[in-house]
């Protein structure tokens, strides 16, 4: 009886025993199956493929944001100028009217339109001081059925009604052209930058009428300028105003034109001349036909419209005449000018010319700075362009200043010769402590005496020099330093004597050299070359960051 407790322990002993093991076997098998697990599947490589992907994207798209805002000087960078519609209307084949042929932009008849319209647009824009790269016709379309009213010359005069002309009726779908022009910002800043608010409709005016005289007949709406061209001008000239010269524009030899003188002669083959008018042709009387925005029939005498229209003086002077085609001429208003008759031209399309003054509508002017003299000078930017000669390092050249007391004027002279002898550019010219180099220093900085043009109180340094394109010569910095109250007045007086500070100085240097260009120096442009070195060494970063985590990602995929 008493071995009966000992064999129930034992069996219990037995089975905690058999428990254990068999918890220690499953766990064995748990952790066997984890090892046995198989590989994350396929979904979830490609969720971060897709991830890292999506990232990556984000980033270079971040990436390129930012270099679009921060490289914002796009001066130099052909962008759109203008873009709008031109109704094509008639040539010299008659109506322009729509054709299924159109449809396509890139067929024989489309190509033909649109080649035609791109050179005569760019001609007459570039008259006007608008200077394009490429205009592209984006499109041709059919515009709505037009009744097109036409007087046109009879053969034979009405013997009732004595009516030289006939009326005829037209049915036409014309052509509209889709257009846009490009350009540069630096070629057109003079331009753009001269424009008031109501200067581009007057512009388009007269490019309608350039055109009309091509004998392409057309209805332009005028446009203002792309706002991102705008923008793109004014900061070139804030950023550049030292570079921007004023074009020159294509000379006309203008003929000395009495007050018989008509617009008869003008045509397709001679659209536009330049009169010289000796008088406002009041000696006796004159038959004025039209004026109604200075466009007159071309039996009219060209001199005394240009009286009637403002262009020239009673003592005469310089009108431009522009052929505009055929058309028809109102009445214009009487002005009271006793020696003139004011009738309208004849009822039917006939060729009319218009005036106006020599030049574009835009007068392009360069640009002036306009700061306190007290701070840095108020000194008018004359029409000065980059040195032709050389390239060289702003930033470099500015260190070469800091050290120099108020540095309002830098220029650059070409010098070929010195003494008699031929000198050119030598590597060691880059050390300014070796002897030949501080000898042609010291004997150039004599040299320039700016005593006779009043600003004998000036400091006058040679800064480097610099190699020139070609064999032989070189180019001298020279720094020419004042107080800043003292150049102003020095270059007041010199403008008062009807000269340039450029031109003045080009004077003094001609003893030894030619000045080819110069540049004032004042807190904004020094500020705007700070903006641009930290701009382009944070540009540096951004993309040494980028590529660090395109290296991560690729690492981690």
């Amino acid at each position: 009886m008493s071995s009966r407790p000992d064999g129930s322990k034992e069996r219990s002993r037995g089975r905690t025993k058999m428990k254990a093991a068999a918890t220690v076997a499953g766990t064995a098998a748990g952790l066997a199956k984890r090892r046995k697990a198989p590989p994350p599947k396929s979904s979830n490589r490609t969720k971060l493929i897709i991830l890292a992907a999506g990232i990556l994207t984000f980033i270079a798209g971040l990436v390129v944001l930012i270099m679009v805002f921060m490289n914002s000087d796009q001066f130099d960078v052909s962008q759109e100028q203008f873009s709008g519609d031109i109704q094509l209307e008639e040539n010299d084949n008659g109506f322009i009217t729509w054709s299924d042929e159109y449809n396509d932009v890139n067929s024989p008849q489309s190509k033909a339109l649109a080649d035609d319209l791109k050179s005569k647009l760019s001609s007459a824009l570039e008259a006007e001081g608008v200077y394009t790269d490429n205009i592209d016709i984006v499109s041709l379309s059919k515009v709505p059925l037009t009744t097109v009213t036409k007087h046109v010359k009879a053969n034979e005069t009405n013997p009732i009604s004595g009516r030289t002309e006939e009326t005829r009726t037209y049915s036409v779908n014309y052509v509209k052209a889709k257009y846009k022009t490009f350009g540069k910002p630096a070629k057109n800043a003079a331009t753009f930058g001269s424009a008031d608010s109501g200067s581009w409709d007057n512009v388009w005016k007269i490019v309608k009428l350039r055109i009309a005289g091509t004998g392409l007949k057309t209805s332009i709406e005028p446009v203002n300028p792309n706002p991102s061209f705008t923008d793109a001008v004014s900061q070139g000239i804030s950023d550049h105003a030292y570079e921007i010269s004023v074009p020159t524009p294509t000379k006309q030899k203008s003929e000395l034109c009495d007050c018989e003188e008509t617009g008869s002669g003008l045509s397709q083959l001679l659209p536009s001349k330049i009169c010289s008018c000796t008088s406002g042709c009041l000696d006796e009387d004159r038959t004025i036909k039209g004026g109604i925005e200075n466009i007159f029939h071309v039996s009219t005498p060209i001199c005394a419209a240009a009286f009637y229209a403002e262009i020239i003086t009673l003592s005469g002077g310089l009108v431009d005449i522009l052929y505009s085609g055929k058309g028809t001429v109102g009445k214009a208003p009487d002005k009271s000018i006793e020696q003139f008759k004011m009738e309208k031209g004849p009822a039917y399309e006939d060729d009319i010319m218009t005036l106006k003054t020599v030049g574009g509508v835009i007068k392009p002017t360069p640009p002036s700075t306009t700061a306190d003299p007290k701070i840095f000078g108020h000194f008018k930017v004359k029409p000065i362009t980059p040195n032709p000669y050389v390239d060289y390092d702003e930033l470099n050249e500015e260190k070469s200043l800091h050290a120099i007391e108020n540095p309002p004027l830098l220029v650059h002279v070409l010098v070929n010769t010195l003494d008699g002898n031929p000198i050119t550019y030598k590597d060691i010219f880059v050390n300014p402590s070796v002897d030949e180099m501080k000898a042609i220093t010291d004997k150039l900085e004599t040299m320039v005496s700016l005593d006779s043009i009043g600003m004998q109180e000036m400091s006058v340094n040679v800064l480097r020099f610099l190699e020139k394109r070609g064999d032989n010569g070189l180019i001298v910095v020279f720094s020419i330093t004042s107080p800043v109250e003292d150049m102003v007045q020095a270059v007041t007086a010199i403008e008062k004597q009807g000269q340039s500070i450029f031109s003045a100085l080009s004077n003094v240097m001609s003893s030894f050299g030619s000045l080819r260009s110069m540049r004032w120096l004042d807190n904004v442009n020094r500020s705007t070359r700070k903006r641009r070195s930290a701009r382009k060494r944070l540009q540096k970063r951004m993309k040494k960051r980028v590529g660090n985590l395109v290296g991560v990602i690729k690492r981690m995929l």
